[in-house]
């Protein structure tokens, strides 16, 4: 069993040591954080640190970390481990977001391959009639086009997708550098290329109102993460959620 179910069911403390039962009271609305590949279970990872600031900060959210273990496996971890993680992810968030005497809202943040697991996720969802407000997919190793991602929002099943981007993030493939694609196959390189047809906005600039953007920023894969830079990327992250 994988940790997000298995320390749901056993009642592990979350953020404030919630139960699932308790979590949609603590905050009107749920986040979920999801983190890369090549990341030790023993090492403290960037959704428990984003748990806590958004814990210190009051910012009124409710942050749902899990943790996997994977190496840089993009067909095994695309076509199996991924979509199996997506659906333990999106039974216990269905019954978070209906465990409260309201509905809560619900927002999904990825890095890296956590932005494929949560792109499942979001489908499944979307399936169940579950509406997610943000989708937010940074260092995204996905396909520009966003297939399957623009029909939810044309559906209405997410309200908003906002890619962090950067040009200099080398662990993507260089747009039209098909042997590059081809050796990450399957994954894409959204977080380099940014999505298509999509408005453009930069680091600073307060969230845009169209339902897709891209974010640009400078830097490598998981700069937005060290230590100089976190705290503006979690409030980042919080703004773009409430906004």
């Amino acid at each position: 069993m994988d940790g997000f179910l298995e320390k749901q069911i056993a009642g592990s403390a979350i953020a404030s040591n919630a139960t699932a039962d308790s979590a949609p009271e603590l905050a009107k609305h749920i986040v979920l954080a999801q983190h890369g590949i090549l990341t030790g279970r023993d090492t403290v990872t960037w959704p428990e640190r984003f748990e806590a600031h958004a814990a210190w900060s009051n910012a009124g959210i409710h942050v749902v970390t899990d943790q996997y273990s994977s190496g840089p496996f993009p067909r095994f971890n695309t076509f199996i481990k991924n979509r199996r993680l997506a659906r333990a992810q999106a039974a216990i968030l269905e019954h978070w977001v209906h465990s409260g005497p309201h509905r809560s809202k619900l927002s999904l943040v990825g890095h890296s391959n956590g932005c494929d697991i949560i792109r499942h996720t979001a489908r499944i969802l979307a399936k169940r009639g579950i509406e997610i407000e943000n989708l937010i997919l940074i260092s995204a190793p996905i396909n520009p086009a966003l297939s399957g991602l623009r029909e939810l929002v044309c559906h209405g099943a997410i309200k908003r997708i906002a890619c962090w981007c950067s040009p200099n993030d080398t662990v993507l493939a260089e747009p039209g550098k098909f042997w590059a694609r081809f050796i990450r196959w399957p994954y894409g390189n959204l977080g380099r290329a940014g999505a298509t047809n999509a408005r453009a906005i930069l680091s600073g600039d307060k969230p845009h109102q169209a339902p897709i953007y891209n974010r640009w920023f400078t830097g490598g894969h998981s700069d937005f993460f060290n230590p100089r830079l976190s705290t503006e990327t979690f409030d980042t992250i919080i703004t773009e959620i409430k906004a």
